[in-house]
């Protein structure tokens, strides 16, 4: 089981992570996060509630140069943004394609 923290104020996140960023009344989040819980992977993974953290969703968007979405999962490698899936794309199989 992945290692998985809430993320709720802005700080320098690991080379080598994944960010989830989700909203809690959302029924595509529900199911993209019962995936992204499951993965198998040794990554930690930072979960951002998106509407009780939309500063710190931006500030994503804006330190890793992505277009702000939910459910987003957001793969890092060596600091930069490696892979973006959103929505009904959120899969172990899809996050594992070249």
């Amino acid at each position: 089981m992945p290692q998985i923290i809430d993320l709720e104020t802005q700080q320098k996140l690991p080379a080598n992570c994944f960010i989830f960023k989700h909203g809690t009344d959302c029924v595509i989040s529900s199911n993209a996060a019962r995936i992204v819980r499951s993965l198998n992977t040794d990554l930690p993974i930072y979960w951002i509630n998106v509407k009780q953290n939309r500063e710190i969703s931006t500030w994503i968007a804006t330190e890793y140069q992505v277009e702000h979405d939910w459910p987003q999962l957001i793969k890092v490698v060596d600091g930069k943004v490696v892979k973006t899936l959103t929505h009904y794309f959120i899969s172990e199989r899809n996050l594992n394609k070249d």
